[in-house]
């Protein structure tokens, strides 16, 4: 059964849904601020709807638009990360719809 849009995800379900590894995922919470998942007593990381989407957006800034660490923090910075979600939130839409068109 699959998970709503509102379900909270693991770092494997993250890192599955944007293409980057585990590790990248908690290394970028090292860098990024605003990327805090909620953490469990033991330890285990959970993903709400607005950091998977803060995540894919960094990506996007990262791998697509070649910007460095850095350039991404100032960027999410402008607007404490809102235009980032929402290119993180477009790259999972055209990825989740890809396999059907």
């Amino acid at each position: 059964m699959a998970k709503g849009a509102e379900a909270f995800r693991s770092i494997g379900e993250v890192a599955g849904m944007i293409g980057v590894a585990p590790h990248v995922l908690r290394y970028w919470e090292t860098q990024f601020s605003a990327l805090k998942p909620m953490k469990r007593p033991d330890g285990r990381r959970y993903y709400r709807p607005a950091d998977v989407d803060l995540a894919a957006g960094i990506c996007v800034l990262l791998r697509d638009e070649g910007l460095t660490i850095r350039g991404a923090v100032r960027q999410i910075a402008v607007d404490r990360g809102q235009a980032v979600r929402a290119r993180g939130a477009a790259l999972l839409a055209r990825r989740h719809q890809a396999p059907g068109t």
